[in-house]
């Protein structure tokens, strides 16, 4: 049985989101994307980037 569209995408996003998380907690920040198209909002934070007085980190899949 094939996975719903949207579950095609979580599958896809996990890994990303699970570090995204994680630097959230480490340094309690919180992150927002804004964009009308709902696709691009799935597919496109493979990369995130920790903005903070000096960043540190930056987040890759």
């Amino acid at each position: 049985m094939q996975p719903e569209h949207g579950q095609a995408f979580k599958g896809q996003m996990d890994a990303p989101h699970r570090l995204l998380l994680d630097e959230m907690a480490r340094c309690q920040l919180a992150a927002s994307m804004v964009t009308h198209d709902v696709t691009e909002a799935v597919a496109c934070p493979c990369t995130a980037i920790s903005m903070v007085s000096q960043p540190r980190v930056r987040l890759a899949c």
